[in-house]
C-alpha cells in the first residue's frame, strides 16, 4: 500500500513539474529568441502552451509547433529546441530555416532534418494555412 500511495504522489508531483520545466526553460530562451513569453492553458487535460499566436504542444520526448506567421513559427520552433538542448546556438536558426526552404521548395510541402550536435530530430510541413514544426529528442 505504501508503493501505491510512494507512486502516486510521484506521479502528482513529478509529471507537472516536467511540464513546468519546459515551459520555464522556454520563457528563459524567450527573449534570446526574440518571441513572447509562452502561457499555459488546458484542453481535455492536455497541457497547450501559446507564444503570441503560436501553439506549442509539449509530450515527453516531442514537441509540435503550430502557427500562421512563419518567421514567428520558425522562432518559436528554435526556441523550443533550445529549452530541450539549452544551447543558445544560432546552428539551429540555420538549420531550422534551411530545412524551412526545402518544405516550401519540395513538391509535398514538407521537409526533415536533424541537429547533430543536438540529438534533435525535425520536420517542417505545411497544411493549410499553417506551418508544423514537429521536434523529436
Amino acid at each position: 500500500m505504501k508503493r501505491v500511495i510512494c507512486f502516486l504522489l510521484l506521479v502528482l508531483f513529478i509529471t507537472p513539474a516536467s511540464a513546468e520545466g519546459f515551459l520555464d526553460d522556454f520563457n528563459n530562451n524567450a527573449d534570446y529568441w526574440g518571441i513572447s513569453h509562452a502561457g499555459q492553458f488546458n484542453n481535455d487535460g492536455e497541457i497547450y502552451y501559446m507564444s503570441g499566436l503560436v501553439l506549442i504542444y509539449e509530450k515527453e520526448d516531442s514537441v509540435t509547433v503550430c502557427g500562421t506567421d512563419v518567421i514567428k513559427t520558425l522562432a518559436v520552433a528554435c526556441c523550443a529546441i533550445d529549452s530541450m538542448e539549452l544551447s543558445e546556438n544560432y546552428e539551429i536558426a540555420g538549420r531550422v530555416f534551411t530545412t524551412y526552404l526545402q518544405a516550401v521548395n519540395s513538391e509535398t510541402h514538407e521537409a526533415y532534418s536533424t541537429l547533430q550536435n543536438f540529438k534533435v530530430n525535425f520536420y517542417i510541413a505545411f497544411q493549410n494555412d499553417m506551418i508544423v514544426v514537429g521536434l523529436l529528442k
